[in-house]
């Protein structure tokens, strides 16, 4: 039995690990760290883009266990956005980091259940609902910060 498709099961205890309260608060500090890491002059860029990998790299991987080929091909093929926006960080201006925050919190909204419109299946409702909170609230505070 493949243990991270049992995670997307409706019935798994993993879809309900927080509670949606709980779940704004998590985002909430999430956000509040996000932005003071990215803040610190010597390693904040290179902590930033770190983070953005790892932002990133949750619906991919979470596809493998039990996305379908399109589910997988549509999450690997977001990844893009972040590693553009990487790149437009290091080689432009460091606020296309905010972009990437912003353009994932989209990308969460897309993935709610009870208007799923594109991507994998499955995603538990406090990930969505931490993210909705967490993205956008680091997207703004890297705006300002950065």
């Amino acid at each position: 039995m493949n243990t991270l498709a049992d995670l997307g099961r409706p019935d798994s205890r993993f879809q309900t690990l927080l509670s949606g309260r709980s779940a704004a608060v998590v985002g909430v500090l999430g956000a509040m760290v996000t932005v003071a890491i990215a803040g610190q002059p010597r390693f904040g860029l290179a902590l930033g883009c770190l983070s953005v990998v790892g932002l990133y790299g949750v619906y991919p991987t979470f596809s493998i266990g039990w996305g379908t080929p399109r589910e997988r091909l549509t999450e690997w093929a977001f990844t893009l956005v972040g590693i553009g926006s990487i790149v437009l960080a290091l080689s432009l201006d460091p606020r296309w980091l905010a972009l990437a925050w912003s353009a994932h919190g989209v990308w969460d909204a897309l993935h709610h259940r009870r208007h799923h419109v594109v991507g994998l299946r499955g995603i538990p409702p406090w990930y969505i609902q931490t993210c909705l909170v967490w993205d956008f609230l680091a997207a703004a505070g890297l705006l300002i910060l950065l």
